[in-house]
Order: C-alpha cells, then sequence, then structure tokens
C-alpha cells in the first residue's frame, strides 16, 4: 500500500492510496486500487465511497492507451520513471 500524505490546498485531511488487491474468487487475480483515507475523529479511517479497481491487465491496457492518444499523460508517465528510477535502486528490466 502507497499512501500519500494530504495536500495543502484541501481543508479536510485525506491521504491518497494506492494499493494491491489479490482477489481468489470467483477466479483468482491482481487488482490495483485507487482510493483515500480521511483524518476523522484523530483516526485515519478508509473513506473512498467508491474506487476504481481493477486488475493489472485493464490498467496496463488503459495507460498504454492513454500515453498513445494523450500526450500530456505519455509525458507524465516518463517523468514518473525517470524520477522513480533516479530516486531508488530500480530499473527498468526488473
Amino acid at each position: 500500500m502507497c499512501f500519500m500524505p494530504p495536500s495543502i490546498w484541501v481543508k479536510v485531511p485525506y491521504w491518497d492510496v494506492v494499493d494491491i488487491i489479490e482477489f481468489e474468487e470467483p477466479k483468482k487475480f491482481v487488482a490495483l486500487r485507487f482510493g483515500y483515507y480521511r483524518l476523522k475523529d484523530g483516526k485515519l479511517r478508509w473513506a473512498s465511497q467508491t474506487t476504481l479497481t481493477e486488475p493489472l491487465e485493464v490498467y496496463k491496457k488503459l495507460f498504454v492507451k492513454a500515453a498513445r492518444e494523450i500526450g500530456i499523460f505519455r509525458n507524465f508517465l516518463r517523468t514518473v520513471l525517470k524520477e522513480a528510477i533516479s530516486q531508488t535502486n530500480i530499473s527498468l528490466s526488473k
């Protein structure tokens, strides 16, 4: 699970979350979920009424299609990968 602290521009603190969910039934698959937590009564609580949750293959197809069709998205993905690689000891071959 990956948390992002709340943005300074929002009045109510929300923590964006990306996590992986492994489903066993009706068939086994791995999904990526985007949601958020909210600070309420001093506790972080799951607050997403709805989430974006799809199998990894669906997101892969969507991201490839968007990268081909939307230049800003393609540049965004390049920037993300460049930063991730420069800030860690990962490579694209892993």
